[in-house]
């Protein structure tokens, strides 16, 4: 959010009121708010770049949930969800499940596109099994390894590490350039600048549709 929104979800938090766009009166609110980021909050207000009131205001309880691949024995429980919710709203996936492979090779993954990347995994193995039971092929994870080498000189290193943040800021953002370059907190200019850097060195992954260094 710009400065002058995020006073305006200001006014809102501290007085509970707010005016419709093109509205001329002040109407009340008694929402409660839950707000998420994956931003370094703190950060950004050191930056100027957030309100720190507005933190202050939002950061009533914090609870901090760690990436999913730091979670490796909620994966099972999650998928089973996105399963039978999915089964709730397309009745004939109804009665598939996960196999026990399956859910081995769902637990080695890494999963950069987190929760929503899990997600996107069950639903598109629920409709490429056949079956009743997803097998580890259905899944589709031909998993995209560390680009980084555990030795080597540290430039060669430093760059690997930098396609690989590249990488999954294009899979995250869906391939729009200008929303990964936010969300790393680059310019549109410096991303390109990068992209540029590493055309040639790179080839494409067969599971996120983007290009990793090649080794």
């Amino acid at each position: 959010m710009s400065l002058a929104f995020q006073e305006k979800i200001l006014r809102v938090v501290e007085y509970g009121t707010f005016t419709r766009v093109g509205g001329a009166e002040e109407l009340k609110t008694t929402a409660r708010i839950i707000a998420a980021t994956n931003r370094d909050l703190r950060e950004a207000i050191g930056d100027g770049r957030f309100l720190a009131d507005l933190y202050d205001r939002l950061a009533f309880e914090t609870l901090e949930v760690p990436p999913l691949r730091r979670r490796p024995g909620d994966i099972p429980v999650l998928a089973q969800f996105f399963l039978d919710q999915l089964a709730q709203e397309v009745p004939r996936f109804a009665g598939k499940r996960l196999s026990r492979a399956a859910v081995e090779a769902l637990k080695g993954h890494d999963f950069p596109g987190n929760v929503r990347e899990l997600k996107n995994i069950i639903e598109r193995a629920a409709c490429r099994d056949v079956g009743t039971e997803i097998a580890p092929e259905d899944l589709g994870l031909s998993a995209c390894r560390d680009l980084a080498p555990s030795s080597g000189a540290f430039q060669y290193r430093l760059d690997a590490f930098a396609r690989r943040l590249v990488c999954d800021a294009l899979k995250q953002s869906g391939g729009n350039q200008a929303q990964a370059a936010r969300d790393l907190g680059l310019s549109y200019h410096q991303f390109r600048y990068y992209i540029k850097k590493y055309r040639g060195t790179t080839k494409t992954c067969p599971r996120c549709g983007t290009e990793h260094a090649r080794k």
